[in-house]
């Protein structure tokens, strides 16, 4: 029993760390090619159509998209987190509980 919790803590942590790993590296926004009418709005919303923290949001003292994109980035790896916590509390929740009926019995 001690085994399967260490198997689910150790795969809930992998799928954590890969999807920091997708977070991180998937905003792909500066540099560009884009009309020299587009607002830094403008290009976040054509190059990431899901996203955590609106343009309009962040300060545009001294670059939006810079700006943008380390709130985003903080923002998806907070929520991460806060999902991994969330899993791993319920894990080893279940296993406290699983192990409690078993000796109790």
């Amino acid at each position: 029993m001690r085994a399967q919790l260490s198997i689910n803590l150790f795969t809930i942590t992998i799928l954590a760390v890969v999807a920091g790993y997708y977070a991180i590296f998937t905003m792909s926004i500066v540099g560009i090619i884009h009309s020299a009418n587009w607002t830094d709005a403008d290009i976040i919303r054509h190059r990431c159509p899901i996203r955590l923290i609106q343009p309009e949001w962040v300060s545009s003292q001294p670059d939006t998209l810079m700006n943008w994109c380390v709130a985003e980035i903080r923002a998806r790896l907070g929520l991460i987190a806060a999902l991994w916590l969330g899993s791993v509390s319920t894990i080893v929740w279940r296993y406290l509980k699983k192990r409690k009926n078993t000796h109790a019995g």
